[in-house]
């Protein structure tokens, strides 16, 4: 019957997603793929450790983390050469981080002889719910940093382009994840650096967001997580805008 056949479905999907994600740490599941590989690699650069989850009250799915740029260093020390490796000749890096981390992770890739966009690309995240601490003292930020490096001489899949974004931020009560990027700007993203049938990589996926933006758009994709409660509701997003040909949905 209808039932039946939309849970197989389901079921084919949900176990086509997880041979694409991998629990474990980021520079090692760098390491397992062949060179020039990926035409995108797209990633929100982590904002510290893990250093305890979520309760359920507050969201059960969300982690929290400690600001450590120690932990950035050691991060792409060992993922900036694999960056470099799989990337294509023609292929893109697009990374979302804070602005603290901007100078460090652009001078981290430029040895590697990648191309940094400059000036830096910004996401205005209109309708944000974070005032940040200590509102008397500090205006909210309203703005993320996006670095775009490539090798020298690839040109855009989408042009002209402007390098400020403005897409409103996912609410609190929507958020898998405490840094979780709003769909469309992860699709004008992958628009703007891929075809479709082409390779999107996220060594940090975290809630799925930018692999879902990849499954809807027909691109192949794949990507590596350390905190392994994220596995299943990042399965559960992607698996809104997965439709592999092969079920002919």
């Amino acid at each position: 019957n209808i039932q039946t056949k939309l849970a197989n479905v389901s079921a084919t999907k949900h176990e086509d997603l997880r041979q694409c994600l991998h629990i474990c740490d980021a520079v090692a599941y760098m390491k397992t793929l062949p060179d020039s590989s990926v035409d995108l690699v797209f990633s929100d650069l982590p904002y510290g450790g893990i250093v305890e989850f979520a309760t359920q009250e507050e969201n059960q799915n969300t982690s929290q983390y400690a600001e450590s740029l120690q932990l950035l260093h050691s991060l792409m020390r060992g993922i900036a050469p694999e960056i470099k490796r799989v990337l294509k000749p023609a292929g893109w890096v697009c990374l979302f981080m804070c602005w603290e981390y901007h100078q460090y992770v652009m001078d981290e890739l430029k040895i590697q002889d990648l191309k940094v966009q400059t000036p830096p690309w910004v996401w205005y995240r209109s309708g944000s719910s974070n005032w940040g601490h200590f509102p008397e003292y500090n205006a909210a930020n309203r703005y993320e940093m996006i670095l775009v490096a490539c090798h020298e001489g690839t040109r855009f899949a989408k042009k002209p382009l402007e390098n400020v974004l403005s897409f409103k931020a996912v609410s609190t009560s929507d958020k898998l994840h405490n840094h979780q990027k709003p769909h469309a700007l992860c699709r004008e993203l992958i628009e703007r650096f891929t075809v479709p049938g082409e390779c999107v990589l996220d060594f940090c996926f975290g809630s799925g967001a930018h692999l879902a933006a990849a499954a809807e758009m027909g691109r192949s994709f794949s990507g590596s997580e350390l905190n392994p409660a994220m596995l299943e509701p990042a399965i559960t997003l992607i698996s809104e805008y997965y439709k592999p040909s092969a079920l002919g949905l």
